[in-house]
């Protein structure tokens, strides 16, 4: 005999067991996409790391992507002969003969022939493994640069030899990935809030960013001129009175707040 054997379990296991679910004391049976998709733990682990957050609270929770960053090189004329674009330290120079797997481009008769080269020349760059895409603006005087990846990694500093001809700005808006609670609130103008001149909306976390509007009775929209501000001690969205066009009693708010 094998030093191996199998043993085919006997068909009670299976007594009871809906496909995609666990039952105690009982086989666990995958879908027919082998999944299983219901699991009711009650202590459950991660990492050997209890988890004691409530479904609720994991409910309120969203994944944040991140964001690239971006930035734009505006030529407000023909680009200077032999300038630089300096991206986080990497040249990009300009010379009567382009070669784009250097990074070199030409500067042309005009400020779209620069910033067509500076983007080819981006784009084509072979030196190393260039983080970032380039391509035109809908004038065909800038260069718009995104980073690949999210992170903070992407704002980088970038610099020009020839500001008189070419305006640059350091990259921005890069931000990690995280998981961060959200809220959205539908709050109701009061008669006391016209009084204090000011809405409150307290929050069940700091908020660092929000979206705002304001609709009337019949859920129109309803502009205002009132300004909305992030508040801590307690965390919350103050709108207080600003300018001619004001809130009124009845009006609603509506706000999606981050973590």
């Amino acid at each position: 005999m094998s030093e191996f054997e199998s043993k085919i379990p006997s068909a009670e296991v299976y007594n009871g067991i809906t496909p995609g679910t666990v039952i105690a004391s009982k086989a666990v049976i995958t879908d027919a996409n082998n999944k299983v998709n219901t699991l009711d733990i009650t202590a459950p682990k991660i990492g050997g790391v209890a988890v004691t957050s409530t479904s609720a609270q994991i409910n309120s929770l969203v994944n944040f992507p991140g964001t690239m960053a971006t930035s734009a090189i505006d030529f407000n004329t023909t680009g200077e002969a032999g300038m630089k674009v300096t991206i986080n330290g990497v040249d990009y120079q300009e010379a009567d003969v382009a070669v784009v797997t250097n990074g070199v481009w030409t500067n042309g008769a005009s400020a779209a022939n620069s910033a067509t080269s500076l983007v080819a020349a981006i784009n084509g760059d072979t030196r190393a493994t260039v983080p970032f895409t380039a391509f035109l603006s809908a004038d065909g005087d800038s260069v718009i640069l995104t980073w690949d990846a999210v992170g903070t990694a992407g704002n980088k500093t970038i610099t020009t030899t020839s500001a008189a001809n070419c305006t640059v700005e350091n990259s921005i808006g890069g931000t990690v990935s995280a998981t961060k609670q959200m809220v959205i609130v539908d709050r109701v103008v009061t008669a006391q809030d016209i009084l204090a001149v000011e809405v409150n909306i307290p929050l069940p976390f700091a908020p660092t960013k929000f979206i705002i509007q304001h609709s009337d009775t019949n859920g129109e929209s309803n502009p205002t001129t009132w300004r909305a501000t992030i508040q801590t001690a307690p965390n919350r969205i103050r709108i207080t009175g600003q300018g001619a066009t004001a809130l009124i009693a009845g009006d609603v708010v509506q706000v999606l707040a981050f973590e």
